[in-house]
């Protein structure tokens, strides 16, 4: 018996355009294993991975070993294909999908364990691939009866509930086997990527002249900038940018999730502390060449149910307002909006309303951002009162340069405040033009009165006799009276 040969096998495999690595081929032939870590890739793009995000809910994220993206199967015993799903950095699980399918269905992680049915469907579109479909939903052990289960959002990266069944492919997910490489790491590496150190009471860390460390208040632009650098497998020292120190004669250290969502840097000695703080947030700086290239950072926002329907700038003294009202339902997420633009002049007083589909959950908060120096930075922030239909006003600064610039609306229920700060809600992006005021004024126009000819040109009160007549400059059949 002669053997098919193994180079002229792996060839056919590349020329069919299918995997030659014998893992990666037989990958989905398994069931999960409780002793390995996977992530779990989207059927139709498997460049995105289920993710924990720093609300707890889940998104799809691109491959990246700073996000929580790593998973565990630990089987339900007496449950056939029945597993709960667990986050291997936050120890969380996936809770339940027994939610009304569409887009406010988001899927958060619990700390209760939630058995999972995952299984193949032989007869989906996506065969291989795996449903997930916890156990308190109707069917969820029979696919072909369209159980709720997973599905990635088409209009944003948020995880939803979504039935599964036999076609819905957006519900489908492959496994891929992987080692735990989770690294807690909330900063980019390098001189290129500078950060403020920002304490618990939105101080900043500035070091003197001497080297002394102190906290101070400072803005996005005079605030000291210090970057990080790799030391070992999982170890980072502090530099500061101006001068090159390093922070404790280059203490190496490793990361640690701190209180409300900060973080500590902790070595042998124990977690880094400066003056009583220990729990830090590492604020992204701007460079000179983004400030002065007007660059905005795109906030990264966690959608909900909140929409905003409609928002108006208007400057009275100009007439050209911005006018946004949005399509299919409302804006959520993240919109950048230049279709129409806000004329405004030095001094004025602008008057902005903006409509919302629903009041959001309690703790929610509102906040108006204005980059009047045209810096790509909003360093002027205006708490607003939360409400379905918002309404204030705000002075144009009698110092402001001429141009356009960005004024953000941002709600959110993080607590988080800064206008870059990521956003568990909506954030909106307008245009202001700040101009020069002109001496024209509105003109009005009275209503032009509507007079009645007959054919020859002549006025007339009313018809003499049923036919055609001009009709407030239109030809029109009239009877008479």
């Amino acid at each position: 018996m002669k053997h098919f040969p193994l180079r002229l096998f792996a060839l056919l495999l590349c020329l069919l355009g299918l995997p030659t690595g014998a893992g990666r081929l037989f990958a989905q032939a398994a069931n999960p294993a409780p002793d390995k870590v996977y992530r779990i890739a989207w059927h139709n793009n498997r460049a995105l991975f289920i993710t924990e995000n720093d609300e707890g809910a889940l998104v799809v994220s691109e491959r990246n070993n700073a996000l929580k993206q790593f998973w565990t199967f630990t089987p339900v015993s007496g449950q056939p294909d029945t597993y709960y799903v667990r986050n291997t950095a936050s120890k969380r699980y996936i809770a339940s999908c027994n939610l009304t399918p569409g887009g406010a269905s988001r899927i958060r992680t619990t700390p209760t364990p939630t058995p999972y049915h995952v299984a193949r469907n032989p007869q989906a579109k996506a065969a291989g691939a795996w449903y997930f479909s916890s156990t308190d939903c109707d069917n969820f052990d029979k696919p072909a009866l369209s159980p709720r289960g997973l599905n990635k959002d088409g209009a944003s990266s948020n995880v939803i509930t979504w039935p599964a069944g036999n076609n819905n492919v957006g519900s489908y997910w492959w496994l891929e086997a992987t080692d735990d490489r989770y690294e807690l790491r909330p900063f980019s590496l390098g001189s290129q990527a500078p950060y403020a150190v920002v304490n618990a009471d939105g101080k900043t860390l500035r070091q003197q002249a001497d080297g002394r460390l102190v906290w101070s208040e400072s803005t996005k632009v005079d605030a000291d900038a210090w970057y990080f650098e790799r030391t070992g497998a999982a170890g980072y020292r502090m530099v500061h940018a101006a001068d090159g120190r390093t922070l404790n004669d280059g203490a190496t250290y490793t990361v640690e999730e701190g209180a409300n969502g900060a973080y500590r840097l902790v070595n042998a000695a124990g977690a880094l502390t400066i003056d009583g703080y220990s729990d830090f947030r590492f604020r992204v700086l701007r460079s000179a060449l983004a400030r002065r290239l007007q660059i905005y950072d795109l906030p990264c926002v966690t959608s909900d149910a909140t929409r905003l329907l409609s928002l108006r700038v208007i400057d009275d003294k100009t007439g050209q307002p911005l006018k946004f009202d949005a399509q299919n339902g409302g804006a959520q997420g993240y919109t950048l909006f230049t279709r129409s633009r806000a004329a405004v002049t030095r001094g004025d007083t602008v008057a902005l309303e903006a409509k919302l589909n629903r009041l959001p959950a309690a703790g929610a908060a509102a906040f108006l951002y204005f980059d009047w120096d045209h810096d790509g930075i909003f360093e002027v922030v205006r708490p607003l009162a939360l409400s379905t239909a918002m309404q204030t006003t705000f002075v144009v600064p009698r110092d402001a340069p001429l141009g356009s610039s960005r004024m953000r609306l941002r709600i959110t229920l993080n607590g988080l405040t800064d206008a870059d700060d990521e956003t568990a809600g909506l954030v909106f992006d307008g245009v202001l033009n700040v101009v020069e005021p002109t001496a024209v004024s509105a003109v009005r126009v009275a209503p032009r009165a509507v007079a009645t000819y007959d054919l020859a040109g002549r006025r007339v009160t009313q018809p003499t006799a049923t036919g055609l007549y001009i009709h407030n400059g239109n030809p029109t059949i009239l009877q008479r009276p």
